[in-house]
């Protein structure tokens, strides 16, 4: 059930990624082919809406205005240079948490008329200013702005592929041995993911690293509140790890010929984890 539901989301994303790169004539980078899926209680496949979180210099306003129609859109940074008018500024709902940090909203336009949203983001930590573009009207500006945000876990998942798992080159160079690289790699992240959800409920977790991560998010707050300021509620969510833990792929690589029970080996690592 779940593989034909998610199949016409497959589709869509090979047929946008195609189009794409024939109308822009570059590689596109939609590191976050799925930032936004919408569903609906009475789903149907012409109700999926995706929004492509992509680089600015891959901005090519007419191609998606097109998408627009299919449910297709797109959230990008403003590229340095672009000419666009303001034609409607849009309230900003700042009674909501998602939206802390948002100091604008907006309609613009180019010079051939067609109409996208900007939104204005400033961190309160550094107080520097982000500039988004988009084609979707509807959700909540700070909403937009974390799923951007999202977009570099992406790219911390690329790292863990040439970093920690030593991925750097190609095993080969035709267009199969590449797929299927591609695939493995994929196969194993999900699998490193499975072991971690496996340890979690095993009462295993990375004890000193979510520590520091919380005491870092507590300076933060701490910072700001001199300054009579909240940290943004997307800097408090979706606070996870978006990497394999050289410790455990360590781990892993230790046991993976020894014949040591799950209980021992969970025992050892548990005790990493304890210490930074």
């Amino acid at each position: 059930m779940a593989s034909r539901c998610l199949r016409p989301l497959r589709q869509a994303a090979r047929a946008a990624c195609t189009g794409a790169t024939a109308a822009a004539n570059t590689s596109l980078d939609l590191i976050f082919v799925f930032a936004a899926i919408i569903w609906r209680q009475d789903y149907r496949p012409s109700q999926i809406s995706v929004t492509h979180s992509c680089r600015s210099n891959t901005v090519n306003l007419p191609f998606w205005q097109e998408r627009k129609a299919s449910g297709i859109y797109f959230l990008s940074l403003r590229k340095a240079g672009m000419c666009l008018d303001v034609e409607q500024e849009r309230v900003v709902d700042l009674a909501q948490p998602i939206n802390q940090g948002v100091t604008g909203d907006r309609v613009v336009k180019d010079r051939r008329g067609l109409r996208v949203r900007e939104i204005t983001f400033q961190n309160p930590c550094d107080g520097q200013v982000y500039v988004y573009l988009t084609s979707e009207m509807t959700l909540e500006p700070g909403l937009l702005v974390l799923l951007y945000k999202t977009r570099w876990e992406i790219e911390k998942v690329f790292d863990e592929t040439k970093t920690k798992l030593q991925e750097q080159k190609s095993w080969a160079t035709t267009p199969t041995a590449k797929e299927m690289q591609a695939q493995f790699v994929a196969l194993v992240h999900n699998l490193l993911l499975l072991v971690q959800d496996l340890h979690l409920q095993q009462g295993v977790a990375n004890v000193a690293e979510s520590q520091r991560k919380q005491k870092r998010l507590k300076e933060l707050e701490a910072a700001l509140e001199q300054t009579q300021q909240t940290l943004p509620l997307i800097y408090k969510t979706l606070q996870r790890f978006t990497q394999a833990a050289f410790k455990l792929i360590r781990w892993l690589r230790a046991h993976w010929h020894q014949p040591t029970s799950l209980q021992q080996a969970l025992l050892q690592l548990r005790a990493i984890y304890a210490k930074l």
